[in-house]
């Protein structure tokens, strides 16, 4: 085309159709400098745009305002000059999320844009509508969840008091009524030494202007249960083998904030009881409190007390 399209000061060698060698013609030597003269260079396709070679001193100067090729970018813009258009996917490839699959970055139109991928089969806990149903994780089994309890602790109470009136069964339901059940974070309150709250000691009655059933010294034992959502209570059993002189079960929790006490978890010298908790038991902290009561002379004790959720199971997978 008579231009210096390669910017080496030489036109149209070596793909001009005229040229058969090296030495054919003229053509294949430096342009002829006139001063004054110009002389095309460089191309302009795409982003590239061509200049001038001006004579001056009989010698061509730089191709002057030429706009050379650049990397590729995503713009439909021919960036290279190589006359294509946003090739090779500049800037894409990048992982992306698109409705409810997984896509790619791929540039679109001169933009870049996440394009899906075809629907694939649902993966568990990943979060991701893989099969585009509009569910997340479906028929995957949800994470187990575990409930989990705390060591038993006792509290000695605030000693010996009279009742000033007469009971005739040790540990009778009335007896409590002149117990107080101490706040939960009470200062009182240690960790007992038996997991199974076994507890003996010389009843603090003995010598005291009390007669036998009319008066008392109450010691508190409490653990905790804390029940996540959805863990389904099949049981919650408090078993006493034998006592002296009476326990009461106490329950606090969201739904019973003030405590309530179980009618058939009384348990009355000598014997004892076995009662199950489980409709009083709501999801989150569940505070279970046993009271203990001294009401005669001689001995206090609680023989093999113990409290079980769902047979001691605390895990649960569906």
């Amino acid at each position: 085309d008579g231009e210096d399209n390669d910017l080496d000061f030489l036109a149209d060698y070596p793909d001009d159709p005229g040229c058969e060698g090296p030495d054919d013609d003229d053509e294949t030597n430096p342009l002829p400098c006139v001063n004054g003269a110009t002389l095309v260079c460089g191309q302009t396709v795409g982003a590239c745009k061509a200049g001038l070679h001006l004579c001056a001193g009989g010698a061509w100067g730089p191709c002057d305002g030429y706009v050379g090729p650049s990397d590729e970018v995503c713009d439909a813009v021919d960036n290279d000059c190589d006359g294509e258009v946003d090739e090779g996917n500049p800037g894409g490839g990048a992982t992306c999320v698109i409705g409810c699959s997984e896509g790619l970055y791929q540039c679109v139109e001169g933009a870049l844009a996440c394009v899906g991928s075809e629907p694939s089969a649902e993966l568990c806990d990943d979060g991701v509508d893989n099969d585009c149903d509009g569910l997340v994780d479906e028929g995957c089994a949800p994470p187990c969840i575990e409930a989990s309890s705390t060591a038993w602790q006792i509290h000695d109470g605030e000693g010996p008091i009279c009742f000033g009136t007469s009971f005739t069964v040790h540990g009778e339901e009335g007896e409590y009524a002149f117990g107080a059940i101490p706040a939960a974070d009470d200062a009182g309150w240690r960790v007992h030494e038996s997991p199974d709250i076994s507890f003996y000691a010389t009843s603090t009655i003995t010598g005291t202007v009390c007669p036998c059933m009319n008066g008392g010294d109450f010691t508190y034992f409490q653990t905790f249960f804390d029940i996540p959502p959805g863990f389904v209570v099949t049981n919650l059993t408090v078993t006493i083998d034998s006592v002296d002189d009476g326990v009461a079960v106490t329950v606090f929790n969201s739904a019973h904030p003030e405590g309530i006490t179980d009618p058939g978890a009384y348990a009355n010298y000598p014997g004892g009881s076995t009662a199950d908790l489980r409709q009083y038991i709501a999801p989150g902290r569940n505070r279970i409190v046993l009271t203990h009561v001294d009401d005669c002379q001689y001995d206090r004790s609680i023989a093999g007390a113990t409290i079980r959720l769902n047979e001691d199971n605390l895990q649960q997978c569906k």
